[in-house]
């Protein structure tokens, strides 16, 4: 295996600090390299910008709290993300979610978009 360069590294970590479940930093890494022979960075890192955007993640924060599991269970791990070709994912906006009481929905999206100020 080849060494990454600066620049892979560099996306890899704009990757990371976005992604909003972080864990398993190393396999990520590998799934990362590997995804960028099938699509580029750009096409990565703008899906998952819309996909935070649109509430999924949040979704997933959501329902986890309302099954008592915790927050970030039911969202992937982000080698799984990257190796299911997820920035491929057809987006559904999430427009149904229940309204939780004193704001919590508007904490979750801000705890999603928290990593945007890095763009």
């Amino acid at each position: 295996m080849t060494a990454a360069t600066p620049v892979v590294l560099a996306d890899f970590d704009t990757f990371w600090d976005l992604y909003p479940h972080k864990i398993s930093k190393g396999d990520a890494r590998k799934a990362f390299a590997q995804a960028l022979k099938k699509t580029s960075f750009y096409a990565i890192r703008q899906a998952l910008e819309v996909q935070i955007a649109a509430g999924i993640f949040a979704a997933r924060i959501a329902d986890a709290r309302r099954r008592g599991l915790p927050p970030k269970q039911l969202i992937a791990y982000p080698a799984t993300w990257l190796r299911g070709e997820r920035w491929s994912d057809e987006i559904v906006v999430v427009s149904s979610l229940p309204t939780l009481r004193n704001g919590a929905m508007a904490a979750l999206l801000e705890m999603q978009l928290a990593g945007a100020h890095h763009l």
